[in-house]
């Protein structure tokens, strides 16, 4: 089963549950919830050893789980919520130097992040929310390397490291009735993989991959 219908199979178990009992926030926006978004992601890597850049850029899905709480403004909304979302390729980039060919790219695998959030709500019976969060992140990502020339005619090699780092983000939500909600964030993720490898089994050196992605996602939530 790939990761989309994973989500997308956990994210109809919750809903088809059975539901928790009813509480004085039910009719807010406190408490526990559950969401599901359809994202549009960009990213691009870049290697400390080199000047080029690999971009790519896809749709996933995601889950999100979370909890939002209350402040002494009745306005002021915090939240923590536990995210993950689904991985895209990136593009494939070609190079020819002299009689050598070699072709790049990068899986990008499911990220998991924690935000922390921070909003308030709006409009006369506060059916709008507008939210900041921030966290941490991360992901594991593949990268592939292809190369051909008269000494190696066939030279392939791929490996796969866990990049961590942090994000940031907005958004906007909608309360359509007491459990659903509708919205739309913004989000930014800056990662990192450092790598030290060795050459001819003896020099060795460093290297290390920044990743930036940037995407909306457009979400479905329920309260629990």
């Amino acid at each position: 089963m790939d990761t989309a219908r994973f989500l997308l199979v956990t994210f109809l178990v919750f809903l088809c549950g059975t539901p928790l009992a009813a509480n004085a926030d039910t009719a807010g926006w406190k408490g526990g919830y559950v969401s599901l978004s359809i994202n549009a992601v960009e990213a691009d890597e870049k290697n400390s050893q080199s000047a080029d850049t690999l971009s790519g850029d896809g749709s996933a899905w995601g889950i999100q789980v979370g909890y939002r709480g209350g402040t002494p403004d009745p306005r002021v909304i915090w939240g923590v919520e536990l995210a993950t979302e689904s991985g895209f390729s990136s593009d494939t980039r070609r190079e020819q130097w002299n009689t050598e060919t070699s072709e790049q790219s990068f899986d990008f695998r499911p990220t998991v992040d924690l935000r922390g959030k921070v909003g308030m709500t709006f409009l006369e019976d506060d059916n709008l929310l507008l939210y900041v969060f921030a966290g941490a992140s991360s992901a594991k990502v593949k990268r592939f390397y292809q190369s051909s020339s008269p000494h190696f005619p066939d030279f392939k090699e791929s490996r796969s490291s866990y990049a961590f780092g942090y994000l940031v983000g907005a958004g906007v939500a909608y309360k359509l009735s007491d459990r659903w909600r509708i919205g739309a964030e913004y989000l930014s993720r800056n990662l990192g993989i450092k790598e030290n490898r060795a050459m001819y089994g003896e020099d060795t050196w460093s290297s290390r991959q920044d990743i930036q992605t940037r995407g909306y996602a457009l979400r479905v939530e329920r309260s629990l």
